[in-house]
């Protein structure tokens, strides 16, 4: 064989495996030991989506929808930058989360995109009127099956008086027994911090996986945390917390994934075998 017919064979295989990095969906299956986690509530399944970034291809959108609906999920969590800052549309972005709401609810927490758009709260206001719970430094009841599950949304730190707001909300949840207590927030690398308050779950986004992971050396860089990071996809865990981190479905600033799918996780609630 020629070695330009190698090339173009080499070249053909790589450029398949890119797109397949980048378009293909992956569902990602995490579950979650949970001490004093109520009987009715174990089996609870969690749909995880993040950082779409306003990539609204309907035939994206679509591949999305209908693997939520094969979950058949419980509830819905989305880990920021719905929107991209660089093209926010924010209406459809809306609209495909107002149709994920038709499966289960919705709870949305926002990235640092989502207010780097500059449109933050239109965008708050228009996911609120599809029936989507904004959570920025909320704590959200939500009766399942019998009980209470306590959803905190942490607001992005571009979207607050981050020294003084953090210690708010950290001493509403310890002011109070929140149990179980789902965490839903953005960055990834604030995770001692979030563990503060204890939650059985902790979803966030931002890393979107390392978006290069490569044999032998794993992820290769995360905003904010820079080469090699540390949390790109988890689980990550200390004490009774544990940490998901979305892959995310999306790219932003950075266009190409390698060896690292856009995913759903799904995450199932079970009792700990040392509850």
């Amino acid at each position: 064989m020629k070695t330009s017919a190698r090339f173009l064979i080499v070249f053909f295989l790589l450029v398949s495996f890119v797109a397949y990095s980048n378009h293909f969906l992956a569902v990602r299956r995490e579950a979650i030991p949970c001490i004093d986690i109520p009987d009715d509530l174990q089996g609870l399944k969690i749909v995880h989506l993040s950082d779409l970034h306003g990539f609204t291809a309907s035939w994206y959108l679509n591949s999305v929808l209908r693997t939520v609906r094969q979950e058949n999920p419980d509830l819905i969590v989305f880990s920021g930058d719905l929107v991209d800052s660089g093209t926010p549309d924010i209406s459809r972005a809306a609209a495909f989360m107002g149709v994920l709401k038709d499966e289960a609810p919705v709870f949305f927490v926002p990235g640092n995109h989502d207010y780097g758009s500059g449109q933050s709260t239109a965008l708050f206001n228009t996911l609120e009127d599809e029936g989507i719970v904004v959570l920025r430094d909320e704590i959200h009841p939500l009766d399942l099956k019998n009980h209470t599950l306590y959803i905190a949304g942490l607001d992005d730190p571009l979207g607050m008086d981050w020294n003084k707001d953090r210690t708010d909300i950290l001493n509403r949840l310890n002011s109070q027994n929140f149990h179980p207590l789902l965490m839903v927030v953005h960055r990834p690398e604030l995770f001692s911090y979030y563990t503060e308050a204890n939650p059985v779950l902790i979803a966030a986004g931002h890393a979107h996986g390392g978006q290069l992971r490569l044999p032998g050396i794993g992820p290769l860089f995360a905003p904010d945390q820079g080469f090699l990071p540390e949390y790109t996809q988890g689980p990550y865990t200390a004490n009774e917390s544990t940490m998901i981190v979305s892959r995310g479905l999306a790219n932003s600033i950075f266009p190409v994934r390698f060896n690292n799918r856009p995913e759903i996780v799904v995450i199932t609630l079970v009792k700990s075998v040392d509850s």
